[in-house]
């Protein structure tokens, strides 16, 4: 099980959702692949170079070209990522599919939160929630019509 520090994950979310998006891609190795099949931005994909940060061993199928995290395989598709965290990192604490019932749920709380969506491993969106504004945040996740809220708290 990984040991995982909200902190930790924060900072390293924080530095590479500020980067626009050809300096994310340069930094990368990945310059060639904007607009590529498969190499877009998302909430996933910022996750996972923050875990590649925190020495998480991803199998993603984004392979870094370069920098300091060259070698890592990141993973910028939302279900993909919840099922490795849960492979990885644990069972998550499974919240009530109504949107404002999960909200209240998430409110105060920092952690990992995804939003699973039957569509394969692309579908859904994945985030790092800071505890602040959760009604926010689980509005703009029901334009994936989740069937499953998962949550995995940071300490």
């Amino acid at each position: 099980m990984l040991n995982l520090n909200y902190a930790a994950v924060s900072r390293a979310y924080r530095r590479f959702a500020a980067l626009t998006d050809t300096d994310l891609f340069e930094a990368l190795g990945w310059a060639a692949c904007i607009g590529a099949p498969g190499y877009r931005r998302t909430d996933a994909l910022h996750l996972s170079l923050a875990l590649l940060s925190c020495k998480a061993p991803l199998t993603g199928p984004l392979s870094v070209l370069a920098g300091p995290l060259a070698g890592g395989r990141a993973d910028g598709a939302s279900n993909r990522l919840a099922e490795w965290l849960l492979q990885r990192h644990g069972a998550p604490e499974r919240l009530p599919a109504v949107i404002e019932s999960a909200a209240e749920a998430l409110f105060g709380r920092r952690g990992i939160v995804a939003f699973m969506q039957h569509a394969g491993p692309d579908g859904g969106r994945i985030a790092l929630f800071d505890g602040r504004d959760p009604f926010a945040m689980c509005r703009r996740a029901t334009t994936c019509h989740p069937y499953e809220i998962r949550f995995w708290p940071l300490a």
